[in-house]
């Protein structure tokens, strides 16, 4: 339909990729085709057969079916099928857009049912019914799918918008319409090539089930053509054994009593027919009639001489007759006659000798002995097939590898003859790669003894050779490293030593004092991980790992210096990461072991001080305090309501005396006290505003006068 899309349906048999519904596991194998829909066969003549009822009894489409007079107008449009002999039939109107193709089997009259499919989605366009179904049975539907559209489609014709087939096969009950199972194909390719399909499912109680295929494929209507072809169903057969398996020969008046095996049987409860055949499976005749028990005697008394195949028909309970219900086993093959020949098989390595009825046997052969019958039975032909396995002659390889404790080392063998029969085993298989290699990697951990078993196995028989190989580890983890962790200071070293090795390297060098020796110095300006490769008299080499941490350094911002007043308290803050203090002199600080101290001494003072952080990284510094002389002065003015008028210091003074008089010479206020003041009152009056006299008399720490009088104004 490649005005509207241009792509047959094909659907390409990857049964690993297709996506099903509940697909089941067959525990035997695929019988026979139950049913084979071929969609018939055509003639040399005509290119389109109808109706389809005719060539395909059971099957139906939901497209219009053109018939035997074909499409009309010369094109198979979208939503039309046919049947065909070839996708390019006359009328198809498709030109180079189809391929040219016949049905899956390459037969020029075989018929294939061609659809050019709807692009709606979960359109059932085809269905098949199948009857005559054995009952819950495991069951195999396959179809053929073809892609008619030719590669002008993708690259050209349709392009980007291609519509590939893609097609759900759906297996359903033909009265309920119940799924009972379903398998995705995927896009179909374009590829010219027929692929065929499955679904896998049970069909329980039905005895007849429906195929429907459905359309997945939706798009720009430019493609999802396709041709389907034969449609075919098997049962899954179990695997049926006639035990022991016998091709035999026996006297004319002997029993072998057989069973039936039946692997993973799916009959429950079975029913055996037992039969055998004298004209090598051509007919059969029937032992008995069914019966429930696996176990037949088959006799031989009475019998022609001759071959007869045994073999038995098992199914569930009354279903031995319906062939679509049954499993046939393998046969066992008794030929009957006068003189049985017994078959023996033995098999011996070579050098060993076997004892055949007194004859010692010791190549290999065939040998016959005659066995005199010691009663009503017949001689006995005892018939030895030997086997003589050759044995390993030789196995190359060294007596002994010196490797290097944690290297890999080859172990490499050559067995005499050759022979690509030949099986290892290397014991023990510690630190092996391999157990069962010629050639194997051995990861040195300790010096060992190793055995290699060469064997040739015939019939189960193992002919073996053995050789050892003796592996000297020399040590790989010598290097003595006392520390590996060590953590300084900017500035500082530590010295590193290791001994157990006859050369050393460190890297990376930078920070050591010879990155060649075992005991360098070393002095890192960051944090650092160094490695050493030491290397042994024997040549091995060992590799252990330092690390150096340096810890930031001490830091400490204190004053230059501080001027201070007797009497007065500096408190000290300064910047630091240090967290440990000692002050010294301890003389004017309240405590010399932290990193704020109060500060007053009586005297100049310089303070020195040694700081250390949480690492230990230390900083020592010092600051001066100046302690400045006492200085004593008055005010001209003051407000009662808000201070007392006292003297004003700076530093430390005693007071001998401090009057105050008013403008009449009367005294108002007079002390002793230096930090007493007049608080402008008299008797408790107070005073009014306006101008006082004061008079002071005092001595500073430093043993200096201050004497002084003057006038002060009080305000309200």
């Amino acid at each position: 339909m490649l005005s509207m899309k241009k792509l047959f349906f094909c659907t390409l048999l990857f049964l690993y990729s297709l996506h099903t519904y509940s697909q089941l596991t067959c525990n035997g194998y695929w019988g026979p085709y139950l049913v084979n829909q071929t969609f018939g066969q055509g003639d040399a003549t005509a290119n389109w057969y109808g109706p389809l009822a005719t060539f395909a009894p059971g099957a139906s489409t939901s497209t219009v079916f053109v018939g035997a007079a074909g499409p009309p107008g010369t094109t198979l449009a979208d939503d039309q099928s046919g049947l065909v002999k070839n996708s390019s039939a006359p009328g198809t109107g498709q030109g180079g857009n189809w391929v040219t193709a016949t049905d899956h089997t390459g037969d020029p009259n075989g018929l294939m049912l061609l659809v050019n499919a709807p692009s709606t989605a979960a359109t059932v366009f085809f269905e098949y019914t199948m009857d005559d179904l054995c009952p819950n049975t495991t069951l195999r539907l396959g179809v053929w799918v073809l892609n008619v559209n030719s590669s002008l489609v993708a690259t050209s014709t349709c392009g980007a918008n291609t519509q590939y087939p893609n097609l759900t096969l759906r297996v359903v009950d033909p009265v309920t319409n119940a799924v009972l199972a379903l398998a995705n194909t995927g896009n179909v390719p374009i590829d010219t090539s027929w692929h065929q399909f499955f679904v896998t499912f049970s069909n329980g109680t039905n005895t007849s089930v429906k195929l429907q295929v459905v359309n997945n494929s939706v798009g720009s209507g430019c493609g999802n053509d396709l041709a389907l072809d034969d449609i075919t169903v098997q049962a899954c057969i179990p695997v049926s054994q006639v035990l022991p398996k016998l091709d035999t020969l026996t006297c004319s008046n002997a029993t072998l009593d057989f069973v039936a095996n039946v692997i993973n049987s799916p009959y429950v409860p079975a029913e055996y027919q037992w039969q055998y055949s004298t004209d090598g499976g051509l007919t059969w005749q029937n032992q008995g009639l069914p019966s429930g028990s696996p176990n037949y005697s088959f006799t031989t008394t009475g019998l022609p001489l001759g071959e007869y195949l045994i073999r038995y028909i098992t199914g569930s309970i009354g279903t031995t007759g319906n062939i679509n219900c049954i499993s046939i086993s393998d046969t066992s093959r008794v030929m009957v006659d006068s003189i049985p020949v017994i078959e023996m098989f033995e098999t011996i390595c070579s050098g060993q000798t076997l004892n055949f009825f007194g004859r010692s046997l010791t190549s290999s052969g065939i040998y016959d002995t005659i066995i005199p019958s010691t009663g009503a039975r017949c001689d006995s032909i005892f018939r030895m097939d030997l086997t003589v396995v050759p044995t390993p002659q030789q196995i190359m390889m060294p007596d002994s590898v010196i490797a290097c404790q944690y290297d890999s080392v080859p172990l490499q063998s050559n067995t005499l003859p050759p022979n690509n029969s030949y099986t290892y085993q290397w014991t023990p298989s510690t630190n092996l790669n391999a157990a069962t290699d010629p050639n194997v990697w051995f990861y040195a951990d300790a010096s060992r003894r190793y055995v290699l078993r060469v064997t040739n196995t015939v019939n189960n028989v193992p002919c073996s050779l053995t050789d050892t190989v003796d592996v000297i580890v020399n040590p790989g983890d010598f290097l003595e490293v006392p520390q590996n962790d060590f953590a300084i200071c900017p500035g500082d070293s530590v010295l590193l030593s290791v001994t157990g090795a006859a050369t050393y390297l460190w890297t990376p060098g930078r920070g050591l004092s010879d990155p060649a020796i075992g005991n360098p110095v070393a002095k890192p300006e960051v944090t650092t991980t160094y490695q050493l490769v030491g290397t042994s008299n024997k040549g091995c080499t060992d590799t252990q790992i330092v690390n150096i941490t340096v810890h930031p350094a001490a830091v400490l911002e204190l004053p230059e210096s501080v001027h201070l007043y007797p009497g007065e308290v500096y408190n000290l803050q300064p910047g630091t990461n240090a967290v440990f203090f000692n002050w010294f002199p301890n003389s004017g600080i309240n405590d010399v072991a932290i990193s704020n101290p109060r500060l007053n001494p009586t005297v100049d003072t310089r303070y020195f001080v040694t700081a250390k952080t949480d690492f230990g990284c230390a900083i020592t510094d010092s600051f001066d305090v100046w302690v400045k002389e006492t200085v004593l002065d008055m005010a001209n003015a003051f407000n009662p309501n808000y201070e007392a008028y006292k003297v004003s210091i700076r530093g430390l003074a005693t007071l001998t005396s401090f009057e105050i008089y008013n403008r009449w010479g009367q005294k108002v206020f007079e002390t002793k006290d230096i930090s007493q003041g007049w608080n402008g009152t008299f008797n408790g009056t107070p005073q009014a505003t306006g101008v006082y006299v004061y008079q002071i008399n005092a001595t500073t720490l430093e043993g200096k006068p201050f004497k002084q009088s003057g006038n002060v104004t009080l305000l309200r």
